[in-house]
């Protein structure tokens, strides 16, 4: 039988986890909104004929970012939500890692009691 201790941990644990997923998917939308205005820029700019349109979008992202301080600021919160996103994915997957030895345990606890 699960107890009150018991109950409460892993609810705590699941919060957590919630709380986690939460920030995971805000650093998600924050990249792809930067990543979408930096793409719009690089369209732009071949548009514009500021580009050269043979070059790959990773270039020309590149070379954007070299001429444009909007640019550069949408290029650094991309590179730095992509990193927190998956860093916390990272952890999302160990709270659920926790979670899963914590109820076996209890279960097993049960089990033998």
């Amino acid at each position: 039988m699960i107890d009150w201790t018991d109950s409460n941990r892993t609810a705590e644990i699941s919060n957590e986890n919630i709380a986690t997923s939460k920030e995971y998917h805000k650093s998600r939308i924050k990249f792809g909104e930067a990543k979408g205005k930096l793409h719009f820029l690089v369209a732009k700019g071949y548009d514009e004929k500021t580009l050269d349109i043979k070059l790959s979008l990773e270039k020309a992202i590149l070379l954007l970012v070299s001429r444009d301080p909007k640019a550069k600021e949408l290029y650094k919160i991309m590179v730095m939500e992509e990193q927190n996103y998956k860093g916390l994915h990272e952890v999302v997957d160990s709270v659920k890692t926790h979670l899963f030895v914590v109820k076996d345990l209890i279960k097993n606890r049960n089990m033998e009691g």
